[in-house]
């Protein structure tokens, strides 16, 4: 589990109804927030969403390679 340094009762709710309370403090509470949003998403939706996430980081390395003028490779 991924929710690392919740109280037992908090840890048990998270595992057993798949969301975390807003109230829940806990370090690594918000990543873990995030990474249930992406596993609770249907397979189709997972795809999108990494696919965006790699669209995001080739447009942000070919804007730094222009900005810095790095010889560039095919990716």
């Amino acid at each position: 589990m991924f929710a690392v340094g919740v109280h037992t009762c908090d840890f048990l709710e998270v595992t057993t109804k798949e969301k975390i309370r807003p109230d829940t403090k806990a370090p690594g509470l918000e990543e873990a927030r995030r990474k249930l949003i992406y596993y609770n998403m249907d397979r189709a939706e997972q795809l999108a969403y990494d696919e965006h996430i790699r669209s995001c980081i080739y447009f942000s390395l070919a804007w730094i390679l222009s900005e810095y003028s790095v010889a560039t490779c095919s990716l």
